[in-house]
Parts: C-alpha cells; sequence; structure tokens
C-alpha cells in the first residue's frame, strides 16, 4: 500500500520520454500514478545553452501506486480537523507544486541529482514513520541522507563502484553527525 516517488530527469534531452515511460508502465506493470508533483528547482538547468529549448526550473516526480490501492494507499497527510458530529476528516493542505534546492552543493558527476530538502518534503507527505524506504538508484546517497534526518528505515543499491563509495562516506558522515 506504499508509492514509489518516481522523478525522471530527461525532459531536456528527450521530452517525449517520460510520457511514454508512464505510460509503458501502466500497461505492463500493475502499478499507476496516483499523482504528479511538479517540483520547482531554485535554478533551471540546463543553462542557456541551447539555440531552441528552454531550460527547465520544474521537474515532474511520478507517484506510482499498485493499482488495486489508488484509492486506499498509505500516506503521511496530518490531520487538521475533525467533524466531531459525521467524523469526516480534514487533512492539512499539500500542494502537489514543491519549491525546494537543485542539490545539496555536493560536487558529484552524476546528471540526475536532487537535495534533501526535496527528500525530506516528499517524506512528509508519503512516508510515515518506520517507514522503509528503497532508492534502487542510490547515487551520492542523497536519499538516505534524508531518511537519517527523518529517521526512517532505508535501503539502497547502486551499480557504480565510484557513486556507491561516495554514498557510503556521506551516510557515515552523517550518522557520525547525529550522534
Amino acid at each position: 500500500r506504499g508509492v514509489i516517488c518516481y522523478n525522471i530527469s530527461y525532459m531536456h534531452e528527450n521530452p517525449i520520454l517520460p510520457n511514454l515511460l508512464v505510460t509503458k508502465i501502466h500497461e505492463e506493470t500493475d502499478l499507476t500514478i496516483a499523482d504528479v508533483i511538479y517540483w520547482k528547482k531554485s535554478n533551471s538547468m540546463p543553462f542557456q545553452s541551447s539555440p531552441n529549448k528552454l531550460s527547465r526550473i520544474v521537474e515532474p516526480i511520478y507517484i506510482f501506486v499498485h493499482k488495486d490501492n489508488l484509492s486506499n494507499f498509505s500516506a503521511n497527510k496530518e490531520i487538521s480537523k475533525k467533524n466531531e458530529r459525521t467524523g469526516q476528516l480534514f487533512y492539512k493542505k499539500y500542494d502537489n507544486f514543491i519549491e525546494a534546492k537543485n542539490n545539496d552543493k555536493f560536487k558529484s558527476n552524476l546528471k540526475a541529482v536532487y537535495s534533501t530538502e526535496l527528500i525530506k518534503k516528499l517524506i512528509h507527505i508519503y512516508y510515515p514513520k518506520n517507514s522503509l524506504i528503497y532508492d534502487p538508484f542510490l547515487g551520492s546517497g542523497t536519499t538516505a541522507l534524508g531518511c537519517i534526518e527523518e529517521g526512517l528505515n532505508y535501503i539502497g543499491s547502486e551499480m557504480k563502484e565510484e557513486f556507491y563509495k561516495v554514498a557510503l562516506e556521506r551516510i557515515k558522515l552523517k550518522n557520525d553527525e547525529i550522534k
């Protein structure tokens, strides 16, 4: 009953790719889109080096759920009030537009980067305490760092040894900082 938050950052090179991928996921798996969040970065990328394409300051984050759980997937939305007469719950307002820094000012050769600020905002919406978050593209460990800061469990995997070692070092530093 959990969610998959999936950011596809190839909009500049191949703008059709996210739409094709989302369609394929919906048609060929038991997953579907529950929502789309638009992440507004603090700086647009890439820099103005194209004569005909715009720089992107917004990227989509697709929220996938199992098709059977489209109306009852788990989230972490905070209750703002309860109607005592009917028992109906009302929730704090959450928009599908999130502003967060591009990255943590960490130098990396990774192409797809994001900030712990973004991760923590997604955690506050979708991942209750004691959640386990899996990042299949660990990269430099940003998702793990956000989980550590928010007290959540995480698992990550990374194919490139160079990035894996960087992630381990960043995670170690964060854990030492918290102790």
